[in-house]
């Protein structure tokens, strides 16, 4: 809805949000799948992680890619982030089809946009991912005019629910990789770090301090 009233999508970008809404429910039915066949994963701890939710433009995706070399942590890469299902094996990262497709839809990505965000099939991303199978996540900003739903997902009460699905996701990209602490990061978090920390209470909040000014003007030339 606020998409059809605010945005004012050419032809191409209501192809485009078609596409990522057909993804988003396809990721939504392999989840829903997978855990009905896993029960057990439901049950998976998530201890204490590392969760970077900062200001955009600080810093924090070069951070989340120093950390992710630590072998004590384990990150949210963008190839399974963006298709949970099936979850990671470190068996078979390397030949998944999803890195080979990833690999190509960054290579299509504008050099200008590479020059200003670093991005890389198999290098950490960001948790919007994961959110965004919820149809929950303020980052559509980003790609549309739509302050309507930006204003609804900011107030929604129930966004909480939202988190619980996340922290499910995250239950079950872990299930096949070995013991480690997750580094997430994600400046959303900002909006709903009470439902955040209510799903994830033992979670330790990471946040890098830069110019105010700066950081806007910063975040206004990447969208």
């Amino acid at each position: 809805g606020s998409a059809e009233r605010e945005a004012q999508l050419t032809p191409a970008g209501r192809a485009l949000l078609g596409m990522q809404f057909r993804d988003r429910l396809v990721n939504r039915l392999e989840l829903q799948d997978w855990f009905s066949r896993h029960a057990d994963v439901t049950d998976d701890r998530i201890e204490a992680p590392l969760i970077l939710a900062t200001l955009p433009r600080t810093g924090q995706t070069a951070a989340g890619w120093i950390l992710d070399r630590d072998p004590r942590n384990r990150s949210l890469l963008r190839w399974f982030a963006k298709r949970p299902c099936p979850p990671p094996d470190p068996r078979r990262a390397g030949i998944a089809p999803r890195v080979e497709d990833e690999r190509a839809m960054i290579s299509a990505m504008p050099r200008e946009l590479l020059d200003m965000h670093l991005s890389d099939a198999e290098e950490p991303d960001e948790c919007h991912w994961l959110l965004s199978n919820d149809f929950r996540v303020p980052h559509e900003i980003y790609s549309m005019r739509v302050p309507g739903y930006y204003h609804w997902v900011r107030d929604d009460p129930g966004i909480q629910e939202t988190y619980e699905y996340y922290a499910l996701q995250l239950r079950l990209l872990q299930s096949r990789l070995p013991p480690a602490r997750w580094v997430l990061k994600n400046s959303p978090h900002l909006l709903s770090l009470d439902a955040l920390h209510a799903v994830i209470p033992d979670a330790i909040f990471v946040q890098f301090h830069r110019d105010p000014l700066k950081v806007l003007a910063s975040n206004c030339r990447l969208s």
